[in-house]
């Protein structure tokens, strides 16, 4: 029984089949760290990718904010006056 779930995919073990393994959907692709333990349950994996994901989506916000910031412009060097 293969379960799909968020991009992984979560099966039972070759060698341990009272145990579960998840792997990345479709071909190749690498396995993070925190994805290649065994789990007792389905259930289990799935909490693992949540908090991976989540993990993984504040560290972009993170990455977005340290983007340097463009310099404003006061109304003397932009030319504006203030007048109609």
């Amino acid at each position: 029984m293969i379960i799909e779930y968020n991009g992984f995919q979560i099966k039972p073990h070759k060698e341990l089949p009272m145990s579960y393994i998840v792997v990345t959907s479709g071909q190749g692709g690498k396995i993070p760290d925190i994805l290649t333990s065994h789990y007792t349950t389905p259930a289990y994996a799935k909490a693992e990718i949540d908090k991976y994901l989540t993990t993984k989506e504040v560290k972009g916000v993170k990455a977005a904010s340290k983007e340097p910031r463009q310099k404003e412009e006061s109304n003397a060097e932009a030319g504006n006056t203030g007048r109609a």
